[in-house]
C-alpha cells in the first residue's frame, strides 16, 4: 500500500509568505521560516525567527533541529511544556 507525500516548494512558499499572499500569524511564520532553513537551507534570521516563539513551540524546533542532525534519541527538558499530542511525532 502506497503511502501519500506532501511536496513543499519552499522558495515558492516563502516567496509567497514575503508577498503578503500567505496569510498567517507571527508565530507560524516564524515556524515556516524554520521549517524551510532546515528543509531546503532557505537563508533565515534565527534572531528575528526564534524570538516570540512560545515554549512548546520552541521545543518543536530543538526536537526538529536534532533530528536533523540524526540526534533524535536526544532528551527535550519536559521543562518545555510541549504539548502531548505532540510528543509522539518527537520520539518516532
Amino acid at each position: 500500500m502506497a503511502s501519500a507525500r506532501a511536496f513543499i516548494d519552499w522558495p515558492e512558499a516563502i516567496a509567497a509568505l514575503t508577498a503578503g499572499r500567505l496569510p498567517c500569524s507571527g508565530g507560524e511564520r516564524r515556524i515556516l521560516l524554520i521549517a524551510a532553513s532546515i528543509a531546503r537551507a532557505v537563508p533565515v534570521d534565527l534572531s528575528d525567527a526564534l524570538t516570540g516563539l512560545d515554549r512548546a513551540n520552541i521545543g518543536l524546533v530543538a526536537a526538529t533541529v536534532l533530528r536533523a542532525c540524526g540526534l533524535q534519541d536526544q532528551m527535550i527538558p519536559p521543562q518545555l511544556d510541549i504539548p502531548s499530542h505532540h510528543r509522539g511525532a518527537q520520539q518516532r
